[in-house]
């Protein structure tokens, strides 16, 4: 079987690899596309204040306002000779957070700029704002500020330091004309503060900061993954399932039909080293089973000629003047009867009914329980108006003296025999009042030879085929058999068989008789 798992552990892991470099593909992907979208609209704003200046500063002061904007924003900006219609990402790198940009600021003019650190962007953008601000008279400032603030899409105010709530050394930093960034790492995001006078800031942003993946795209490709990993493992397993049903199938065929299954094409693998050995071992048990039926056939058969001479022998003989004689003529008779149950036992396993045979189960139930085999017990019976049973009538007479026999055998002087119809089939009952069999031997009570125990074995009659060959009969014919308890306190054998009724027979009356012995 080493092959088969060999091969699971290896599909298994060819999945794994292929999974994550799709995982990593995808995540890569998806991230690169999600930083060149956060590289446009982080860059838009401080772009858009350029446009400002350099509509200021013309006839070849664009290279200067472009240097004084690289100094403040930390990006070198410079003029190219492209042509493009649209703001271009054209180099971006999610894992080092970089990306450089193509802008189209006037027709004749593009500039171009590699972005590296985005907080300096940011600082950049709040001094070009204040530098906005700077040129506009100071009773117009607050309109100019709202003004920016919507051509920028950022959230622009004047705002006091102590409203803020920043620490002392942000506050003497700002107090020193420094730009200062406070970060909110629980949001992701930051602000820029630029100083703007006596203890008053500009507040810009905030600014998002970039997340290469976020909870909810985690979610998403761990759900993707574990799916991808269940279909994977179906696939793998699928075909070792299929494989495992035909073999159970062959095993049943095998059972029910008595040979072998021929090998079907597949790997050579564990799989088909066991299905030949279960093949070999079938073959062998067949073999078994065959050689020990013909030797039982030959003997039984053999055995018939000589106890038929010896009959005939012994009945020429008076058994009133030597009792010898008459325990001579019970042994024979009884081995007799030993060898007509193996005869019938061996037929009916090998074989199914190939017509419908048909007897009267009360006719003959009356008379057994009329004869001398219940001479000397109490009979409780109940026999229910039964047309026609679907069983040959020796059969049936057998079943029902076997059953009665054992009963009157291991009872102890009473006896129940019941026989009804249902909607599905017939039922019949025979019970005693003896001591039962016990769970040990419940589970072996129908195999030949086994006799009962020592509860249900009082004296030395009987040969062990009786309930076997009872329930042969019963599974020949499509029957149930089993052992329950009995109402009497002793065994119930219980046997149910398919009945057949015509369409016009009316129903006998019920007979519910108790005989005294």
């Amino acid at each position: 079987m080493w092959p088969i798992f060999t091969k699971i552990y290896l599909w298994w892991l060819a999945v794994l690899i292929v999974l994550c470099l799709a995982v990593y593909g995808v995540i890569d992907r998806l991230n690169q596309h999600r930083f060149e979208r956060f590289a446009e609209r982080q860059a838009e704003p401080a772009l858009t204040l350029i446009r400002e200046g350099l509509e200021r500063h013309t006839n070849g002061r664009e290279a200067a306002w472009l240097e004084i904007t690289a100094s403040l924003t930390g990006v070198g900006w410079q003029i190219v000779e492209e042509d493009v219609d649209a703001l271009r990402v054209d180099e971006a790198s999610w894992q080092d957070e970089r990306a450089r940009l193509t802008v189209p600021i006037r027709d004749d003019l593009i500039i171009q700029g590699l972005i590296q650190d985005w907080e300096q962007l940011a600082t950049g953008i709040g001094l070009l704002t204040l530098n906005e601000l700077s040129l506009t008279d100071a009773d117009q400032r607050e309109q100019r500020l709202t003004e920016l603030q919507h051509l920028l899409g950022l959230e622009l105010a004047r705002v006091g330091w102590e409203n803020e709530g920043l620490g002392f050394v942000d506050e003497r930093n700002l107090a020193r004309g420094q730009v200062i960034v406070q970060s909110n790492y629980a949001l992701n995001q930051f602000m820029v503060y630029v100083p703007a006078g006596a203890e008053q800031a500009l507040r810009v942003g905030p600014f998002d900061q970039f997340q290469w993946l976020t909870v909810g795209g985690i979610t998403v490709l761990v759900l993707a993954l574990l799916i991808t990993l269940a279909i994977a493992l179906i696939l793998v397993l699928l075909p070792l399932q299929r494989r495992l049903g035909r073999l159970t199938q062959a095993v049943d065929r095998i059972a029910e039909q008595g040979r072998t299954e021929p090998l079907p094409r597949q790997p050579q693998d564990g799989l088909t080293t066991m299905w030949r050995h279960v093949n070999a071992m079938a073959q062998r048990l067949i073999d078994l089973a065959d050689q020990s039926q013909q030797l039982n056939q030959a003997v039984s058969h053999d055995l018939k000629t000589p106890l038929a001479r010896m009959t005939f022998a012994l009945e020429m003989l008076d058994s009133d003047s030597d009792p010898l004689i008459g325990n001579l003529k019970t042994d024979v008779r009884e081995l007799n009867q030993l060898l007509d149950e193996l005869l019938t036992f061996h037929q009916l396993s090998q074989s199914t009914p190939t017509e419908p045979h048909y007897c009267f189960p009360r006719a003959e139930l009356d008379r057994l329980l009329e004869g001398p085999i219940v001479r000397d017990v109490r009979v409780s019976k109940s026999l229910d108006g039964v047309h026609r049973a679907p069983i040959e009538e020796h059969h049936w007479r057998r079943l029902c003296r076997n059953l009665v026999t054992n009963a009157v055998q291991y009872g102890n002087g009473h006896i129940d025999v019941r026989l009804e119809e249902d909607l599905d089939g017939l039922r019949l009952a025979v019970g005693d009042n003896g001591q039962g069999f016990s769970e040990e031997l419940k589970d072996r009570a129908f195999e030949p030879f086994v006799r009962g125990d020592r509860a249900r074995n009082l004296n030395s009659q009987g040969h062990g085929m009786g309930l076997a060959l009872c329930q042969t009969i019963v599974q020949y014919y499509g029957g149930r058999l089993t052992i329950n308890q009995s109402h009497l306190g002793g065994a119930q054998i219980d046997v149910w068989l398919p009945t057949v009724q015509d369409v016009d027979t009316s129903e006998s009356p019920r007979a519910e008789t108790e005989v005294q012995p």
